[in-house]
Protein backbone atom coordinates (compact mmCIF):
# COMPACT_ATOMS: atom_id res chain seq x y z
CA UNK A 1 0.00 0.00 0.00
CA UNK A 2 1.70 3.37 -1.36
CA UNK A 3 1.29 6.34 0.93
CA UNK A 4 -1.61 8.00 -1.02
CA UNK A 5 -3.47 4.79 -1.10
CA UNK A 6 -3.24 4.80 2.91
CA UNK A 7 -4.02 8.02 3.46
CA UNK A 8 -7.19 7.90 1.62
CA UNK A 9 -8.12 4.79 3.98
CA UNK A 10 -7.26 7.12 6.95
CA UNK A 11 -9.70 9.70 5.66
CA UNK A 12 -12.24 7.39 4.59
CA UNK A 13 -11.90 5.90 7.92
CA UNK A 14 -12.45 8.89 9.84
CA UNK A 15 -14.67 10.73 7.72
CA UNK A 16 -17.56 8.20 6.77
CA UNK A 17 -16.30 5.40 9.23
CA UNK A 18 -16.45 7.74 12.60
CA UNK A 19 -12.78 7.11 13.35
CA UNK A 20 -11.18 9.72 15.67
CA UNK A 21 -8.17 10.44 17.15
CA UNK A 22 -7.65 8.48 20.71
CA UNK A 23 -5.28 9.87 23.57
CA UNK A 24 -2.64 7.82 22.90
CA UNK A 25 -2.88 7.09 18.91
CA UNK A 26 -3.60 9.31 16.03
CA UNK A 27 -5.82 7.99 13.12
CA UNK A 28 -3.04 7.19 10.87
CA UNK A 29 -0.86 5.19 13.67
CA UNK A 30 -4.13 3.44 14.75
CA UNK A 31 -5.09 2.18 10.98
CA UNK A 32 -0.93 1.38 10.59
CA UNK A 33 -1.08 -1.32 13.08
CA UNK A 34 -4.45 -2.31 11.47
CA UNK A 35 -2.99 -3.13 8.35
CA UNK A 36 -0.20 -4.11 10.12
CA UNK A 37 -1.99 -6.79 11.58
CA UNK A 38 -4.36 -8.26 8.74
CA UNK A 39 -1.56 -7.70 5.91
CA UNK A 40 1.36 -9.18 7.46
CA UNK A 41 -0.50 -11.79 10.04
CA UNK A 42 1.53 -10.26 13.19
CA UNK A 43 0.70 -10.80 16.92
CA UNK A 44 0.31 -8.25 19.45
CA UNK A 45 3.46 -8.34 21.09
CA UNK A 46 4.91 -8.03 17.84
CA UNK A 47 3.09 -5.28 16.86
CA UNK A 48 3.47 -3.53 20.53
CA UNK A 49 7.00 -4.00 20.09
CA UNK A 50 7.40 -2.22 16.22
CA UNK A 51 5.04 0.73 17.52
CA UNK A 52 6.23 1.03 21.35
CA UNK A 53 3.03 0.30 22.26
CA UNK A 54 1.56 -1.94 25.12
CA UNK A 55 -0.52 -5.16 23.95
CA UNK A 56 -3.55 -3.30 25.68
CA UNK A 57 -3.44 -0.62 23.68
CA UNK A 58 -2.62 -2.34 20.36
CA UNK A 59 -6.07 -4.76 21.27
CA UNK A 60 -7.99 -1.31 22.13
CA UNK A 61 -7.29 0.60 19.14
CA UNK A 62 -7.75 -2.54 16.70
CA UNK A 63 -11.34 -2.92 17.89
CA UNK A 64 -11.81 0.68 16.98
CA UNK A 65 -10.49 0.43 13.70
CA UNK A 66 -12.33 -2.89 12.97
CA UNK A 67 -15.31 -0.63 13.64
CA UNK A 68 -15.14 2.11 11.69
CA UNK A 69 -14.27 -0.07 8.77
CA UNK A 70 -17.34 -1.90 9.64
CA UNK A 71 -18.96 1.26 9.26
CA UNK A 72 -17.84 1.45 5.55
CA UNK A 73 -20.51 -1.34 4.72
CA UNK A 74 -22.41 0.76 2.80
CA UNK A 75 -19.37 1.96 0.33
CA UNK A 76 -17.05 -1.03 0.12
CA UNK A 77 -19.76 -4.03 0.08
CA UNK A 78 -21.81 -3.71 -3.16
CA UNK A 79 -23.74 -5.13 -5.46
CA UNK A 80 -22.60 -6.19 -8.58
CA UNK A 81 -23.93 -6.11 -12.40
CA UNK A 82 -23.23 -8.50 -15.14
CA UNK A 83 -20.74 -7.10 -17.89
CA UNK A 84 -23.54 -6.57 -20.43
CA UNK A 85 -24.49 -7.93 -24.18
CA UNK A 86 -23.54 -4.44 -25.31
CA UNK A 87 -20.47 -3.72 -23.80
CA UNK A 88 -17.64 -2.69 -26.70
CA UNK A 89 -14.76 -2.29 -23.69
CA UNK A 90 -12.28 -4.20 -25.59
CA UNK A 91 -10.63 -5.73 -21.97
CA UNK A 92 -14.36 -6.91 -20.99
CA UNK A 93 -17.06 -7.30 -23.69
CA UNK A 94 -15.51 -11.12 -24.10
CA UNK A 95 -16.95 -11.49 -20.67
CA UNK A 96 -20.66 -11.44 -20.74
CA UNK A 97 -22.10 -11.64 -17.50
CA UNK A 98 -19.36 -11.52 -16.02
CA UNK A 99 -19.90 -9.91 -11.99
CA UNK A 100 -16.25 -9.70 -10.78
CA UNK A 101 -13.22 -11.10 -9.83
CA UNK A 102 -12.04 -13.17 -7.44
CA UNK A 103 -8.86 -13.16 -5.62
CA UNK A 104 -5.36 -12.35 -7.46
CA UNK A 105 -6.16 -9.64 -9.65
CA UNK A 106 -4.53 -5.93 -10.41
CA UNK A 107 -7.77 -4.33 -10.83
CA UNK A 108 -9.58 -1.71 -8.36
CA UNK A 109 -12.55 -3.59 -7.02
CA UNK A 110 -14.75 -3.21 -4.07
CA UNK A 111 -15.54 -6.16 -2.23
CA UNK A 112 -19.42 -8.03 -2.86
CA UNK A 113 -18.30 -10.45 -0.05
CA UNK A 114 -15.87 -11.35 2.43
CA UNK A 115 -15.20 -14.49 4.65
CA UNK A 116 -13.37 -13.97 7.69
CA UNK A 117 -11.82 -16.82 9.93
CA UNK A 118 -9.82 -18.84 7.15
CA UNK A 119 -5.86 -19.26 7.54
CA UNK A 120 -4.10 -18.14 4.90
CA UNK A 121 -2.45 -21.41 4.04
CA UNK A 122 -6.11 -22.33 2.97
CA UNK A 123 -6.37 -23.34 -0.54
CA UNK A 124 -8.88 -21.08 -2.77
CA UNK A 125 -10.96 -23.74 -3.38
CA UNK A 126 -11.54 -24.91 0.07
CA UNK A 127 -12.36 -21.87 1.03
CA UNK A 128 -14.71 -21.22 -1.74
CA UNK A 129 -16.47 -24.14 -1.28
CA UNK A 130 -17.16 -22.88 2.49
CA UNK A 131 -18.23 -19.25 1.47
CA UNK A 132 -21.03 -21.06 -1.05
CA UNK A 133 -22.61 -23.64 0.66
CA UNK A 134 -22.91 -21.88 4.18
CA UNK A 135 -26.14 -20.70 5.26
CA UNK A 136 -26.15 -16.52 4.04
CA UNK A 137 -23.01 -17.39 1.74
CA UNK A 138 -21.84 -15.97 -1.44
CA UNK A 139 -24.73 -16.08 -3.92
CA UNK A 140 -23.87 -16.66 -7.53
CA UNK A 141 -26.66 -16.24 -9.59
CA UNK A 142 -27.22 -18.84 -12.59
CA UNK A 143 -26.18 -18.05 -15.71
CA UNK A 144 -23.74 -15.39 -14.23
CA UNK A 145 -20.22 -15.61 -12.86
CA UNK A 146 -16.74 -14.48 -11.04
CA UNK A 147 -13.23 -14.36 -13.31
CA UNK A 148 -10.80 -16.77 -11.06
CA UNK A 149 -7.29 -17.30 -11.08
CA UNK A 150 -5.93 -21.18 -10.75
CA UNK A 151 -5.85 -21.55 -7.47
CA UNK A 152 -9.87 -22.08 -7.82
CA UNK A 153 -11.22 -24.78 -10.14
CA UNK A 154 -13.05 -24.15 -13.22
CA UNK A 155 -16.91 -24.65 -12.18
CA UNK A 156 -19.91 -23.51 -12.54
CA UNK A 157 -20.26 -19.54 -11.44
CA UNK A 158 -16.52 -19.09 -11.42
CA UNK A 159 -14.23 -19.16 -14.47
CA UNK A 160 -10.59 -19.93 -14.06
CA UNK A 161 -8.04 -19.32 -17.19
CA UNK A 162 -6.17 -22.09 -18.87
CA UNK A 163 -3.40 -24.07 -16.78
CA UNK A 164 -0.04 -23.49 -18.19
CA UNK A 165 -0.18 -21.03 -20.75
CA UNK A 166 0.75 -17.37 -20.58
CA UNK A 167 -1.43 -14.13 -21.14
CA UNK A 168 -0.10 -10.85 -22.23
CA UNK A 169 -3.48 -8.59 -22.37
CA UNK A 170 -1.57 -5.38 -23.71
CA UNK A 171 -5.75 -4.19 -24.08
CA UNK A 172 -5.77 -3.83 -20.13
CA UNK A 173 -2.64 -1.14 -20.16
CA UNK A 174 -2.27 0.17 -16.66
CA UNK A 175 -2.90 -2.21 -13.90
CA UNK A 176 -4.72 0.74 -12.30
CA UNK A 177 -7.61 0.32 -14.83
CA UNK A 178 -11.01 2.63 -13.72
CA UNK A 179 -13.20 -0.31 -14.04
CA UNK A 180 -16.31 2.16 -13.33
CA UNK A 181 -14.93 4.19 -16.56
CA UNK A 182 -15.23 0.39 -17.96
CA UNK A 183 -18.42 -2.03 -18.34
CA UNK A 184 -18.55 -3.19 -15.25
CA UNK A 185 -20.67 -0.92 -13.07
CA UNK A 186 -20.73 -1.38 -9.37
CA UNK A 187 -24.41 -1.51 -8.26
CA UNK A 188 -27.47 -3.29 -9.65
CA UNK A 189 -31.75 -3.54 -9.00
CA UNK A 190 -32.87 -6.43 -7.52
CA UNK A 191 -34.95 -7.34 -10.76
CA UNK A 192 -31.57 -8.16 -12.91
CA UNK A 193 -30.59 -10.89 -10.36
CA UNK A 194 -31.95 -14.48 -11.21
CA UNK A 195 -33.74 -15.61 -8.52
CA UNK A 196 -31.63 -19.18 -8.06
CA UNK A 197 -28.35 -19.56 -7.48
CA UNK A 198 -25.22 -21.66 -8.28
CA UNK A 199 -25.04 -24.61 -5.66
CA UNK A 200 -22.24 -26.60 -6.83
CA UNK A 201 -18.32 -26.05 -7.38
CA UNK A 202 -17.45 -29.13 -9.04
CA UNK A 203 -16.06 -29.13 -12.49
CA UNK A 204 -18.38 -29.83 -15.39
CA UNK A 205 -18.19 -30.57 -18.97
CA UNK A 206 -20.81 -27.66 -19.77
CA UNK A 207 -18.51 -25.14 -18.24
CA UNK A 208 -15.67 -26.14 -19.91
CA UNK A 209 -16.94 -26.07 -22.92
CA UNK A 210 -18.30 -22.24 -22.06
CA UNK A 211 -14.78 -21.38 -21.60
CA UNK A 212 -13.76 -23.25 -25.04
CA UNK A 213 -16.03 -21.05 -26.72
CA UNK A 214 -14.94 -17.63 -24.91
CA UNK A 215 -11.11 -18.64 -25.66
CA UNK A 216 -12.27 -19.52 -29.19
CA UNK A 217 -13.74 -16.23 -29.96
CA UNK A 218 -11.12 -14.03 -28.56
CA UNK A 219 -9.18 -16.00 -30.59
CA UNK A 220 -10.80 -15.50 -34.06
CA UNK A 221 -11.04 -11.88 -32.86
CA UNK A 222 -7.30 -11.78 -33.54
Amino acid sequence: MDRNTFGRLCCLLSEVGGLRPGKVLGVAEQVAIFVGVLAHHKKNRVVGFDFWRSGATVSRYMHKVLGAVLNLHSVLLAKPTPVPDNCDDPRWKWFKGCLGALDGTHINVLFVYVLPGWEGSAGDSRVLRDAVFREGGLKVPKGFYYLCDNGYANTNGFLTPFKGVRYHLKEWGSVEADLEEACFPYTTDEESVASDYVESVEPSAEWSQFRDDIALEMWNSR
